[in-house]
């Protein structure tokens, strides 16, 4: 069984959804019908990645507060051990989306957004020992740091990252970069997301994996042509983790000896799987057999 540690920032998604009711006092006045708590941020890649049958350990930071206990619960129900460093500074990040049938209406943050401590980064690379693969989720609430990237340069285990739009200013021993259009525009100042594509993949000199929404996803890697995987769903429910899911599906098919072209093609397709569920949604094993045969 490979052996994956999960670096990032862990957020609780809280989703209420709500029915329109009537206007009163000049705002509209929504009745709450159904809440439900789920495990999102690098928690919702560790839950993939063990759901397909990792092994899986998630290290993160999060508060001393009630969102802590409901957050790691709900992530340890789901075969993925917690190693959490509680900070009493800071609240366990939280996003509150308010949901009117299918269509979001507002998102609140509860997000305390404080870079770790060197004391902190010292814990997590004591914690980081005999994995197979070290992947690290950025939600920009101070968990991925270039402090702790330095401190990771040192362990020499493939390190698989989403950096959103992080500024990458060295090259790191990544296998792989994921990151989405409009994070990478923002990443290399580039306003077409396939020439950033390009751009990172010069600059980082590793595997970038471009997702594109509706467009699907571009596979870069060194001295290939980019390989490009197509949507076949036309219909989104709710996009809310599609990219976790993506995330945790390529770093699986890559750790398994899939190649860039069936690794994409299978992450393209399940992540558009999970565009068809409401909140954040695990893939099985089993869907994973579903998936067509690589054209």
């Amino acid at each position: 069984m490979i052996k994956i540690a999960v670096v990032g920032d862990i957020i609780l998604d809280k989703n209420s959804y709500v029915y329109y009711n009537t206007k009163r006092e000049n705002a509209p006045v929504y009745d709450c019908i159904e809440e439900r708590w789920q495990a999102g941020g690098a928690a919702n890649v560790a839950i993939n990645l063990a759901s397909l049958g990792a092994s899986v350990d998630l290290v993160g930071v999060v508060g001393k507060d009630r969102e802590k206990e409901i957050l790691q619960q709900n992530i340890e129900k789901q075969n993925v051990r917690c190693f959490l460093i509680i900070d009493d500074t800071r609240r366990t990040s939280v996003r509150h989306r308010i949901i009117s049938q299918t269509k979001k209406i507002m998102r609140i943050a509860y997000e305390d957004r404080i870079s770790l401590t060197n004391l902190q980064i010292q814990k997590i690379i004591n914690q980081l020992k005999n994995y197979d693969a070290i992947v690290l989720v950025n939600y920009q609430n101070g968990m991925i740091t270039p402090q702790l990237l330095d401190a990771l340069s040192t362990i020499s285990v493939p390190m698989f990252i989403d950096p959103k739009s992080m500024d990458l200013k060295r090259r790191y021993n990544f296998k792989l970069v994921k990151i989405n259009s409009e994070d990478c525009r923002l990443a290399t100042k580039e306003k077409d997301d396939l020439n950033g594509g390009r751009v990172l993949q010069r600059k980082l000199q590793t595997n970038i994996c471009l997702t594109r929404g509706k467009k699907g996803s571009v596979f870069f890697g060194d001295g290939s042509k980019p390989i490009l995987a197509k949507n076949t769903f036309e219909s989104i429910i709710d996009e809310t983790g599609a990219g976790d899911t993506f995330f945790a599906v390529i770093v699986m098919q890559l750790l398994e000896g899939k190649t860039p072209q069936e690794a994409i093609h299978n992450a393209n397709f399940l992540a558009n799987v999970a565009t068809q569920h409401q909140g954040v949604y695990s893939i099985s094993k089993e869907e994973l057999h579903d998936v067509p045969l690589f054209p």
